[in-house]
C-alpha cells in the first residue's frame, strides 16, 4: 500500500464535497476556521506539506478545517492533497508542537510575545495574527527598544514582565523619557520599592497583590504607570481600558509610517 500527493487548487465546490466525507474527527475549532479564511482573503496563504488526506477507505483524515475556510471565505486555496493514508493514522496526526511566532520569526521569545500581543490588541477581531501581520503591523524599531528593555532589567518577573506590561513599558520608552521607563521597569523588576514614584508603585503593588486584571487591563495599568508626566499619581484606576489601546494603536501607527 503506497500514499500518494499532489498539489491542488481546491475551489469551495471541491472543498464542500471533499467535507462530506469527514465522519469522527476532531471538534472544528471556529477561531481556526476564521484564521485560515482571514489569511486565504489577504492572499498569505501557502501551500505546506500539512495539507488534506484521504483514508485508503474515503474518510477525510486531516485538513477538515482548511476544507472549511475555503468554503467560508469563498476563495480557491493550493492544498497538498494526500490519498490511501491508513485509517489508523488518524491517532497519530497533528501530534507535534505547533511553532510559535518565536519560532518562525527567530527573534527571542519575550520580544516575539511582545509583539504577538500587540498585533492581537491591533487586530482586535478574536483572530490570532500569522507571523506575516504581526510583521506587516509592528514597526522593526520594536525590537531594539524591546531587547533594550528586557537586558536592562536584569531577569523576568511574573505579572510585571508579562507580555501585555513589557510592551506597555517598551511603547512609552521609545516615545520619550526612555532611560527613566527602563529604570523604572528594572526597579519593579527588583522589587525596588523606595525607587519607585507613586503611579508605578502602585501598578507594581496591583501586580503583586494579582489584581491588576486580565491582559487589557494589565496593559492599560502599565500604559498609566510609565506615563511620565503622570507618575505622581497615587492611584490607578482604569475605567477604559479602549483609551490606552487607543494610545497605543495611534503610536504604532506612527511608528509604522516613520519607517515605511
Amino acid at each position: 500500500m503506497k500514499m500518494r500527493s499532489e498539489l491542488l487548487m481546491v475551489s469551495p465546490d471541491l472543498a464542500a464535497m471533499w467535507l462530506q466525507a469527514n465522519k469522527s474527527n476532531r471538534p472544528v475549532k471556529a477561531s481556526v476556521v476564521k484564521t485560515y479564511a482571514e489569511t486565504i482573503k489577504r492572499g498569505e496563504w501557502k501551500a505546506s506539506p500539512q495539507g488534506v488526506s484521504f483514508s485508503v477507505s474515503g474518510r477525510l483524515l486531516d485538513g477538515q478545517h482548511r476544507l472549511m475556510a475555503i468554503c467560508s471565505c469563498g476563495l480557491s486555496a493550493p492544498i497538498y492533497v494526500t490519498y490511501d493514508v491508513p485509517d489508523d493514522a488518524f491517532d497519530v496526526l497533528d501530534q507535534g508542537a505547533r511553532r510559535s511566532y518565536a519560532d518562525i520569526s527567530r527573534l527571542p521569545k519575550r520580544v516575539a510575545e511582545m509583539r504577538g500581543y500587540l498585533a492581537r490588541m491591533l487586530c482586535n477581531n478574536g483572530i490570532v495574527p500569522t507571523a506575516v501581520q504581526i510583521n506587516a503591523l509592528i514597526p522593526e524599531s520594536f525590537n531594539g527598544a524591546a531587547q533594550r528593555l528586557i537586558d536592562e532589567a536584569a531577569f523576568p518577573r511574573r505579572g510585571i514582565g508579562s507580555a501585555p506590561s513589557a510592551a506597555a513599558a517598551v511603547l512609552r520608552s521609545m516615545q520619550d523619557h526612555g532611560e527613566w521607563v527602563r529604570a523604572t521597569y528594572r526597579s519593579m523588576i527588583l522589587l525596588d520599592f523606595t525607587a519607585l514614584d507613586p503611579a508605578p508603585l502602585a501598578f507594581l503593588k496591583q501586580s503583586i497583590n494579582g489584581d491588576d486584571g486580565n491582559s487589557p487591563h494589565r496593559f492599560a495599568r502599565a500604559w498609566e504607570a510609565f506615563d511620565f508626566l503622570g507618575r505622581a499619581r497615587k492611584k490607578l484606576i482604569i475605567r477604559d481600558v479602549s483609551i490606552s489601546a487607543t494610545e497605543a494603536k495611534a503610536f504604532i501607527t506612527d511608528l509604522s509610517a516613520e519607517s515605511a
